[in-house]
């Protein structure tokens, strides 16, 4: 009995990942309602992933939120889709 208990409680606990992995799709839920995005607004909720995501592959989600940075320079709109892609990448890198 107490073995099943063990495997019932590792398997329905979170994984290491699993709140970041949350906190993007939170962000991706947010982002699929809206058509367009200023680049302020844009880069605020990518950074703002970014900063909660303490325990991230630092590196690879800075590198993703710099390339987004570069990708809106000449704009002052954003579409949801490329705030949406970068947010993509986050989650894979963070599910990698």
């Amino acid at each position: 009995m107490s073995s099943l208990r063990a495997r019932t409680k590792l398997a329905t606990a979170p994984s290491p990942g699993a709140n970041a992995i949350e906190l993007v799709d939170t962000a991706l839920a947010f982002a699929a309602r809206r058509e367009i995005f200023t680049t302020e607004e844009a880069l605020e909720l990518l950074r703002g992933v970014q900063n909660k995501l303490l325990r991230a592959p630092g590196a690879s989600i800075a590198q993703i939120v710099t390339s987004a940075e570069h990708s809106y320079l000449e704009t002052s709109l954003v579409d949801r889709s490329r705030v949406v892609d970068p947010l993509l990448d986050m989650r894979l890198a963070l599910s990698a």
